[in-house]
């Protein structure tokens, strides 16, 4: 008696005797109709089970593919946040850097106004100390050449040390 089908195969149930030419009963019969329900009902538990490892197998497959999709998606997003991390690194030491160029030019700028002056200021006395030996070792030095002198010395010397006065002030402060 056919029963089901397994892969595209018939399935039988058989009535085995060992008794040769004998009818079969209602009884036999009726038990292997109730038998035939059970073993269908085993052949659709067998066909789901298949169907629920296959199905369960292409789950496990999906989720370890996209657990690697994601592991390296992680790894790209961590190596793009090591690299933000070291620009943004270089952008700060270059704000530092820049910042720093502009503090140093302001300083040397204010710096050198002060010790510009005193130069220019020594260099005066300087000459004007030449030209007042040379009068003197001439012998054409005067009396108001020597107070023009000295008083020049004075406002000069006053230029300098209140200038580099200054330039150590400013120095001292940075």
């Amino acid at each position: 008696m056919l029963f089901g089908q397994h892969n595209d195969k018939p399935l039988y149930i058989c009535l085995l005797s060992d008794q040769q030419g004998k009818e079969i009963e209602t009884s036999e019969l009726e038990f292997c109709m109730s038998i035939r329900h059970l073993l269908i009902t085993s052949l659709q538990n067998i066909a789901m089970n298949e169907l629920l490892e296959e199905q369960n197998k292409k789950l496990e497959d999906k989720v370890n593919q996209r657990t690697k999709e994601i592991y390296v998606k992680n790894k790209a997003l961590s190596k793009t946040l090591k690299e933000l991390e070291q620009a943004q690194e270089q952008l700060i030491e270059s704000e530092k850097m820049a910042s720093l160029g502009s503090l140093v030019a302001g300083i040397s700028h204010e710096v050198n106004t002060p010790l510009g002056v005193s130069i220019t200021a020594a260099s005066h006395l300087n000459k004007q100390t030449k030209e007042f030996e040379l009068k003197f070792e001439n012998g054409k030095l005067s009396k108001s050449g020597l107070a023009t002198y000295l008083q020049s010395c004075s406002e000069t010397t006053d230029i300098i040390l209140s200038n580099l006065d200054r330039a150590a002030t400013l120095i001292q402060s940075f």
